[in-house]
């Protein structure tokens, strides 16, 4: 005959070892979040930090603000001229009606004026509250009007 406390004890000692387990996961679940929560903290502090780093490095510094009109010799306005520092990456187009702005270190920069058909231009910043261009007109040695002839399409580029 079989010994039935052998079979009890084992089913006892399955279920207790199921309850210690899932309380082990719970224990598991809370240290992990507390990890988390750890990460989380330390990230935002980190980002806060280099925000705060970023700030007093760099500083506030000032800036001019350079305003004018771009203007022909017939003092009609230029639509969309290119305006650059000369030794600098920061540049802006004037609008439809000649009129820019450019935020700018020091007065004392020069900025340079370009447009299509115009001569290009440099001046100081603290002379650009009117800046008049001088139109230019390209010669031009031959003008193409309709299609050339078979024996020239090669000779042009065309194919």
């Amino acid at each position: 005959m079989l010994n039935p406390i052998p079979a009890l004890v084992s089913r006892f000692t399955f279920f207790d070892q199921k309850s210690k387990s899932s309380n082990n996961n719970k224990i598991r679940a809370k240290k992990q979040t507390k990890g988390m929560k750890r990460i989380v903290l330390l990230t935002f502090l980190i980002f806060s930090a280099n925000l705060v780093i970023g700030q007093v490095t760099r500083g506030e510094a000032k800036r001019d603000e350079v305003k004018g009109v771009v203007v022909d010799e017939n003092n009609k306005p230029i639509p969309y001229v290119n305006i650059w520092l000369a030794n600098g990456n920061l540049a802006t187009t004037a609008e439809a009606d000649g009129s820019f702005v450019l935020e700018i270190k020091t007065q004392e920069q020069e900025l340079l004026f370009s447009a299509l058909g115009y001569e290009s231009k440099a001046l100081k910043a603290s002379e650009t509250s009117r800046v008049v261009l001088i139109s230019i007109a390209i010669p031009l040695s031959e003008i193409v009007v309709g299609k050339p002839k078979e024996s020239q399409q090669k000779e042009l580029g065309y194919y």
